[in-house]
């Protein structure tokens, strides 16, 4: 599910990342800074949270649909963790 389809479009990320908690989801990103900084800081203050799955746009090929291409990633990724441990995973 997207943050178009939650109604988080433009919500702060500690709010997506609240709602991703609540709804015991796996988050994926390619915002670094912010992600790592909220997971960080739950973490230091053992605070319930999730996977956060942060993705690196620049390895994903220019051609061809970036959507299919993050699609696989994901998916090869879920298949070698099928239970992720709560921190911080590179796809």
């Amino acid at each position: 599910m997207s943050i178009y389809e939650l109604q988080l479009a433009g919500a702060e990320d500690a709010r997506v990342l609240e709602c991703a908690i609540r709804e015991r989801r796996v988050l994926v990103t390619e915002n670094f800074v912010d992600y790592l900084l909220l997971l960080e800081q739950r973490l230091a203050r053992s605070q319930e949270c999730v996977p956060v799955v942060f993705v690196r746009k620049a390895t994903l090929r220019p051609r061809g649909t970036l959507a299919m291409q993050l699609a696989r990633r994901l998916d090869a990724w879920a298949k070698t963790h099928p239970d992720p441990y709560v921190g911080p995973h590179w796809v």
